[in-house]
């Protein structure tokens, strides 16, 4: 059901540092950036998407710092839906963007990150 790991976000208080950090301890390569509110970073098929923790539609537990996203390709994300709704999840938002249909998962708490999975049927 599920093909790969796409994303994690990051809330950071400090993106330059963060930046920096992830480049000169791992080596990994910076592939965008927003200004001051947004960077990417490449690792293998995957990215890390670091976002300001004031520009983080979500806290972290810990509070300003934290993954506060997790993206999952599907092969069908109507599958993963019908799925997730037989085990219980709560909430559940299906949206369609372009090139792709993405299934919203809320967190179940405060502080814990939101679930994305996405396809590419449209």
């Amino acid at each position: 059901m599920i093909k790969r790991l796409s994303a994690v976000d990051l809330a950071v208080s400090d993106l330059r540092a963060a930046v920096d950090t992830l480049q000169r301890n791992f080596g990994l390569k910076l592939d965008r950036t927003n200004g001051d509110v947004e960077a990417v970073l490449s690792i293998g098929g995957a990215a890390i998407r670091l976002i300001t923790s004031s520009q983080a539609s979500t806290r972290p537990a810990s509070g300003s710092e934290g993954m506060v996203g997790l993206w999952l390709e599907a092969q069908d994300v109507a599958a993963v839906t019908a799925s997730l709704a037989r085990a219980g999840f709560g909430e559940l938002r299906l949206k369609v963007e372009p090139g792709r249909r993405v299934l919203e998962v809320a967190p179940a708490g405060p502080g814990e990150p939101w679930l994305f999975i996405f396809d590419r049927h449209v």
